[in-house]
């Protein structure tokens, strides 16, 4: 799948900006989130106190917390050195079973990288034959974790998987069976894919068996780049923008009442945002149910898509996205919804924004409902409610490619594509 090969950054608030690109406002008035709140008596420690001469890499020091804290961290380039073993086939770059946060000096200005070529995991990688779930990640934190703010994480090219002929994949941020864990001002680059599924079928982002989580402002982008020791006058970390190999930006899997604001998922290049389940299909126990988002935006993402929907239940409501799609495919679209367990009725996309689909449609907003999915009829049989400039919309399927404009008006009406 062909990616654009310019990147948009933020220039202000809601705004992205690429080279020879029309500006994207996602959020139009948007609100400005609160800033997460931490429990009275909470211990935090600065890393300065746990960093010894001579550590190979932060992992160590965060590693000296003998109480459950969240670590403060000012501005630097703080190296990941290698994926460090749990059980095999699980190894993290940071493993700190007692930090319950982070707290950074603001993103690229905090920055944790794992450094390039220095994993010894590559073996460890599945092959997209053998099955199985690929378990290397940038970093995992405290099952208590309270709140990670301030930072940026990043994912750097490592050696050559010689299954694929490339670098080797990993994910990114491992938010694992977590309880009200709060995200703010997060960034995560460069983690690789190269599948819609398991094991090449990586996150950025990986809440996994998580309940009640808090994304604001969390950044995810397709794109590796690379920090150097230099600085910006804004104290910001000099960074080299290298291959665009993003995997799924996040995935929710068997998530329970998530809540995104304000949120930018881009450049992913083999897939998108998704909200999906754990293990079987067939699980009822295993599905995400309850996702909120609100002034989010997905561009530019794999599959032509922007949000993927998969045994997702419970109160689903998009809360102004934006979306842009990669492509115009006539089965493209700016969110999906399958289902082999059950329909959901309560799913509403309030006020959306969106650019690009193919061209026929006439400018609508796109839905897409697989007639079946993992084998089975789809079972999602209500299509979801879509509200624009206070109007709900009213659906128009199509199954087939159509030969020539649709007459149905943006303001109107939006498609749902049953293919």
């Amino acid at each position: 799948m062909a990616g654009r090969t310019t990147l948009r950054d933020f220039v202000s608030a809601g705004v992205l900006r690429g080279v020879g690109l029309a500006d994207v406002t996602f959020g139009s008035g948007q609100p400005v989130f609160a800033q997460p709140s931490i429990p009275t008596g909470t211990p935090i420690v600065d890393y300065n106190t746990l960093f010894r001469t001579g550590d190979v890499d932060v992992n160590a020091g965060l590693n000296r917390l003998t109480t459950p804290s969240i670590v403060r961290f000012g501005p630097g380039l703080f190296p990941l050195i290698d994926f460090k073993a749990a059980t095999q086939p699980a190894a993290y770059g940071v493993l700190a079973l007692n930090c319950l946060g982070i707290i950074g000096a603001g993103v690229d200005k905090t920055v944790f990288q794992l450094q390039p070529g220095s994993s010894t995991k590559v073996s460890w990688v599945p092959t997209q034959a053998a099955g199985g779930t690929n378990q290397l990640y940038l970093m995992r934190l405290s099952k208590s974790l309270i709140v990670c703010r301030d930072f940026t994480l990043a994912g750097t090219d490592q050696p050559i998987d010689p299954n694929t002929g490339l670098p080797h994949l990993f994910n990114g941020f491992f938010n694992y069976i977590t309880n009200g864990a709060q995200f703010y001002n997060v960034k995560i680059s460069g983690v690789p894919g190269d599948a819609t599924f398991p094991p090449g079928e990586t996150f950025g982002f990986n809440c996994y068996k998580d309940q009640n989580s808090v994304l604001t402002y969390v950044e995810v982008d397709g794109y590796t780049w690379t920090y150097s020791n230099s600085t910006n006058p804004d104290g910001t970390y000099v960074r080299t923008r290298g291959a665009h190999r993003g995997g799924s930006p996040l995935g929710h899997n068997n998530s329970k009442n998530v809540l995104e604001q304000g949120c930018n998922f881009h450049d992913g290049f083999i897939s998108t945002h998704t909200s999906s389940y754990s293990g079987s299909p067939t699980d009822i126990n295993a599905v995400t149910s309850g996702v909120q988002t609100a002034y989010c935006s997905s561009l530019n993402n794999g599959q032509n898509q922007g949000w993927n929907h998969e045994n997702t239940y419970g109160h689903i409501y998009h809360d102004h996205p934006t979306t842009t799609l990669n492509n115009t495919g006539w089965t493209g679209n700016h969110m999906l919804f399958d289902s082999c367990l059950g329909d959901n009725p309560d799913i509403t996309i309030n006020e959306p924004i969106w650019t690009n689909g193919f061209a026929n449609y006439h400018g609508m907003f796109i839905v897409r409902i697989h007639p079946t999915y993992n084998g089975v009829t789809n079972t999602q049989t209500t299509i979801p409610k879509v509200i624009k400039n206070g109007v709900q919309l009213a659906p128009i399927s199509v199954s087939s490619q159509p030969g020539s404009m649709m007459s149905q008006s943006p303001t109107t009406n939006f498609v749902v594509v049953r293919a």
